[in-house]
């Protein structure tokens, strides 16, 4: 206890969760003595103040925070009670997912902040490191934190000069939340989109150098389900997104009920996807009525529809790819064609197809690849649980250069070339088919397909 002013202290102080793990852990907590009560013989204190903490908060397995059931049990402990004054300084908040996989965390350091009971305000800030870093956080709130819940604030993320506000609402468990930013880091966003969605929130990296340009959002509901929308420029291109998420035990089900995209970059979809594809090029598309479902870090697509167009992109071809396609017959013209072919990748003017999802397994009956003199149209499914493709393609080949078309077997001078595509987008195998043995049915999607304006 210190003699002036009279201030009780403690050391060391730790308030557990059900099972015996720590919820807040504090190095020192100070709480100055009133005066006025001291004077008749009441140890009553005038505020609090923590020093050195950290606040652990855990996601359970529906979606829910347990932070939730402590502020219920503090209202009914603290229930005819006045509250005091609280600041803290120096403090840490970590938000643990352990139903993630893998499991991950979201940490705020260097937290500082004050509780006014009298104007039921709350002020607060912190650096995040490692996921979301390095953003700053400002948090402005008032209004009653506990039952019954309705309160209001004003959030603030600042990543270097950008900054992006929220303003969030709640009344008895429903939230309103609306935000944007005039231009904020892709990647930065995406962390935190990906946290709250229980995806791999660290796996952005190819988000990095893009930007968010007039981004607006709104998101309605409660800890059980959130409809969204979303509309913003993305480095160039734009992007609507029209949805919901709904939280259950274990998972996590979206509706996306219509996305749409117009000159997006493909790295975008990469980060959101977290897959690691050589594609690059400008997307334009849209999705309709997609379903999908997140469980223990595997994403389930049940159903949907859409169509997507990728332009003026190049793909890298897999290195164990390209040393099967090397015994093809049409190699010698494609790396006479395309010089820099392995460096640089495949380059060509427009990828494009219609797609309808059903439990896990993508049809596309009009995939259609135009490159300067090639052009194949292509009709397959795709497994998006095991990463698999089987695609029947035809070829046709349009060369008008004589010395190049010499390279070319004089079969397919004049006639398309047909083939079966086989594998994942990471290592797969193409090899000739003869006419003969590729059904009728096919042959005319394949025709249709590579007809196509």
């Amino acid at each position: 206890m210190s003699y002036f002013p009279p201030t009780l202290r403690l050391s060391q102080v730790s308030v557990m969760k059900e099972g015996g793990n720590p919820a807040l852990e504090i190095e020192t907590t100070s709480a100055p003595l009133d005066l006025k009560s001291l004077l008749q013989l009441k140890f009553i204190p005038s505020g609090i103040q923590f020093l050195h903490w950290k606040l652990l908060i855990s996601r359970l397995s529906d979606g829910h925070w347990d932070v939730e059931d402590w502020l219920t049990g503090a209202a009914a402990a603290t229930a005819g009670r006045p509250s005091l004054p609280l600041t803290w300084v120096d403090g840490e908040i970590h938000w643990a997912d352990p139903y993630a996989n893998p499991p991950q965390e979201l940490a705020l350091g260097m937290v500082k902040g004050a509780w006014d009971p009298g104007k039921r305000t709350l002020i607060s800030g912190g650096d995040f490191s490692g996921l979301g870093s390095p953003a700053h956080l400002t948090l402005t709130a008032n209004g009653q934190f506990t039952a019954p819940v309705q309160w209001s604030s004003d959030l603030q993320l600042t990543d270097r000069s950008e900054t992006c506000t929220i303003h969030i609402e709640d009344k008895a468990g429903v939230w309103d939340v609306k935000g944007g930013s005039a231009q904020y880091p892709l990647d930065n966003a995406l962390s935190f989109i990906k946290f709250y969605g229980r995806t791999q929130a660290n796996n952005v990296d190819a988000a990095k150098s893009l930007e968010l340009h007039q981004w607006q959002f709104h998101a309605t509901g409660n800890s059980s389900r959130l409809a969204i929308e979303h509309s913003a420029g993305i480095s160039g291109g734009l992007s609507e997104v029209k949805g919901s998420l709904n939280w259950s035990a274990g998972s996590v089900t979206a509706h996306l009920q219509e996305v749409a995209a117009k000159d997006v970059p493909f790295e975008v979809f990469q980060a959101i996807s977290g897959e690691s594809i050589s594609l690059h090029g400008q997307v334009t598309g849209v999705v309709q009525d997609l379903q999908l479902t997140l469980s223990s870090g595997t994403t389930v697509l049940q159903s949907g529809q859409g169509y997507w167009q990728l332009m003026d992109g190049h793909y890298g071809i897999p290195e164990a790819s390209m040393k099967r396609l090397s015994r093809a017959k049409t190699m010698a013209y494609l790396n006479k064609k395309y010089s820099d072919l392995e460096m640089n990748g495949f380059p060509f003017s427009r990828l494009s197809a219609h797609w309808q999802i059903k439990d896990s397994l993508i049809t596309i009956n009009d995939g259609l690849l135009v490159a300067n003199s090639l052009k194949a149209g292509w009709a397959g499914k795709i497994d998006s649980s095991r990463e698999g493709i089987d695609a029947t393609i035809r070829l046709e080949i349009h060369e008008k250069d004589p010395k190049l078309l010499r390279l070319i077997p004089f079969r397919y001078h004049s006639a398309p070339a047909f083939g079966r595509f086989q594998g994942t987008w990471r290592e797969w195998s193409l090899r000739a088919v003869p006419a003969s043995k590729i059904p009728s049915a096919i042959q005319a999607k394949l025709r249709r397909a590579i007809n196509q304006e």
